[in-house]
């Protein structure tokens, strides 16, 4: 995303998936899922309501909007921090978030007038390791 211009939201941020959606009303969107050191930023309502106000106030300059889903009424898709060991938890976000990433509904018409529908990924590149 923007992590070298807005450090203070990013700096702790280990990946990110966007997917663009165009909705019923014509009107594109986006959904993202952000992942950050767990160990570094606790409070994870209050980093997607940075990111969120960074996306409205600065990205879009006001015309855009956000939700956050890491609120009580999206408990379904509010994940908090999860360990590698804790299968529940993996479990709900590959139901949940990935699931509905992934789903087909609102994905976008392929230009050439098929029905084939294209699903518009964005992701950060996995780091490569350094050789000793």
């Amino acid at each position: 995303m923007n992590s070298r211009s807005k450090p203070s939201i990013f700096k702790d941020q280990i990946g990110y998936v966007i997917k663009l959606e165009k909705g019923n009303n014509d009107n594109y969107h986006a959904h993202a899922l952000f992942t950050f050191r767990g160990h570094e930023v606790k409070n994870h309502k209050y980093k997607a309501e940075q990111i969120g106000k960074y996306w409205q106030e600065v990205i879009t300059k006001g015309d855009g909007a956000y939700y956050n889903c890491n609120t009580k009424e999206y408990k379904k898709y509010n994940l908090d921090i999860i360990e590698r060991s804790d299968e529940d938890a993996t479990n709900a976000l590959k139901k949940n978030v990935a699931g509905y990433l992934c789903k087909d509904e609102q994905s976008i018409k392929n230009n050439d007038g098929s029905d084939k529908k294209i699903k518009e990924f964005r992701c950060s590149a996995v780091a490569k390791k350094k050789k000793a």
